[in-house]
């Protein structure tokens, strides 16, 4: 039950970045950190956020890595397609 309960969380902050660097304009998506922690569910999480390029122009893949603070596994991952324009 641990393990589910600590997926379901970090997906929840995966999810959060997702939705943010999808609403960010894409000045304000450059300018944002690539590494953070936050505070979900009472636990401390690590995430780091990668903008990719695509095969497409003006379009890029966004991926979210989030782990526990203290632990470098992966707990939760998400990746968002958008465009910079």
């Amino acid at each position: 039950a641990a393990l589910v309960e600590e997926r379901v969380l970090a997906g929840v902050v995966a999810d959060n970045r997702a939705v943010e660097a999808v609403l960010a304009s894409a000045a304000e998506l450059q300018a944002a950190p690539t590494l953070g922690i936050e505070t979900t569910g009472d636990r401390r999480w690590r995430w780091h956020r990668q903008v990719v390029a695509t095969d497409m122009d003006g379009v890029v893949r966004i991926e979210i890595d989030v782990t526990t603070e203290a632990d470098v596994h992966l707990a939760a991952e998400a990746s968002v397609f958008r465009s910079l324009r």
